[in-house]
């Protein structure tokens, strides 16, 4: 089992563990994984992903100042996103993401395409080592293969770039 450590910088979270510090580049194709689902905490995984074109997973913590400006610019512009289903994970409790949600993206809540989704056990930075929140991960939905991987970003526009309208 990975220890994790987290380190505060600013507004962004570097990610490290024990066994590397060297950075590891995120997943090629998209791994199996389970998380919990935010309100039910029934078992969460990549099985479940509805279909779409895109698969994009925006590991965040409900706490950064550009995850939350992030996710305001995803939420104003949810047309662009309506080929792809999105994954919000946090590690954070339940009480802080839903904060999060009602303070800066109430409009999501109700969106088809959106899953909120915790990590409490901590298994999503060794299988996709990010290394700054947020980090947002863009997968093809047909070969679940990688398109890019963001750290730190943002803006809306760094992740429109790689959804084709």
């Amino acid at each position: 089992m990975h220890i994790v450590k987290r380190f505060f910088i600013g507004c962004s979270y570097v990610f490290m563990s024990h066994a590397t510090l060297m950075a590891q580049e995120a997943p090629k194709i998209l791994p199996a994984f389970k998380f919990q689902a935010l309100h039910t905490n029934s078992a969460f995984t990549n099985l479940q992903i509805k279909p779409a074109k895109y698969i994009i997973l925006n590991f965040y913590d409900p706490g950064c100042g550009h995850c939350q400006k992030l996710a305001v610019g995803m939420a104003a512009n949810m047309q662009k996103f309506k080929q792809a289903q999105i994954l919000f994970i946090a590690m954070n409790d339940a009480v802080y993401i839903d904060g999060f949600i009602n303070m800066h993206i109430p409009s999501l809540k109700s969106a088809s395409n959106i899953t909120f989704l915790r990590d409490p056990e901590v298994t999503f930075i060794p299988l996709f080592n990010p290394s700054q929140y947020p980090s947002m991960y863009i997968y093809d939905g047909k070969t679940k293969k990688l398109i890019k991987h963001l750290d730190g970003i943002d803006t809306v526009d760094s992740v429109l770039e790689y959804i084709v309208q």
